[in-house]
């Protein structure tokens, strides 16, 4: 029989926040179902193992392992992990889940998958090496072979930063954008998603068109630098 920890405050997992990539909630309590669970209390760590399920408010984690540390205020998830935040219509897969900072970020390691929606309900898929999330800014950062696909096309680039509030990608990183309307590279690359939707190519600008209906196609803007994206990034 599956073991059942309810844990009597979820003070440890994050401040309250709504409407965020991770959204954490102290006062709706966390549910933990394993096959087996170990305490050590000298050192504040418990150990969940086998067919492990975590129900936090809209959060629903699953994971062959679960590590939590009291003192640290940290949390580890491994194995098959996947994560669903209903509020926020994200759904992450990956190898290993760490929640670090007092639960105010978490990373994901080993071939992380990003599925989420933009403001017009389309879907988004982001890949990477690795992936982070911040609570306190709403902002997700991946790492390394970063590819995001959407009904539109696909872009690539060493490095992208999601912006949730204002509703943009940020790539860096010899970044590339392909959709029907062409093939566009450039040193950095800002993509507006929902209804501000544009591109904007900064510096080494290459494009190459495509032949064909242009106006299905995000607009697109050239600029010789951006210097009120820099800041942001600051």
């Amino acid at each position: 029989m599956m073991s059942m920890i309810l844990i009597w405050t979820a003070s440890c997992y994050g401040m309250k926040q709504r409407n965020k990539l991770i959204n954490v909630n102290v006062h709706k309590p966390l549910k933990i179902f394993s096959n087996e669970l170990t305490y050590q209390r000298s050192i504040g760590l418990t150990t969940f193992k086998g067919h492990v399920r975590v129900w936090h408010d809209s959060i629903s984690l699953k994971s062959d392992e679960l590590r939590t540390i009291s003192q640290n205020q940290e949390a580890t998830a491994e194995g098959h992990v996947t994560m669903i935040d209903r509020s926020s219509s994200v759904t992450l897969r990956c190898g290993v889940l760490s929640y670090l900072d007092k639960m105010q970020s978490c990373v994901a390691y080993d071939q992380p998958v990003l599925n989420t929606v933009d403001q017009h309900n389309r879907p988004l898929t982001m890949y990477a090496r690795q992936m982070k999330f911040y609570s306190k800014t709403d902002q997700a950062v991946a790492n390394q072979n970063v590819t995001i696909v959407d009904p539109i096309g696909v872009a690539k680039a060493q490095k992208a930063i999601y912006f949730k509030k204002e509703n943009k990608i940020f790539l860096t990183g010899d970044p590339v954008v392909r959709n029907i309307q062409g093939k566009f590279a450039a040193r950095h690359i800002v993509a507006y998603l929902g209804h501000n939707e544009r591109v904007i190519l900064d510096q080494f600008v290459h494009v190459d068109f495509y032949p064909g209906d242009v106006k299905k196609s995000r607009t697109l803007m050239f600029k010789k630098n951006m210097s009120n994206e820099n800041k942001i990034m600051k």
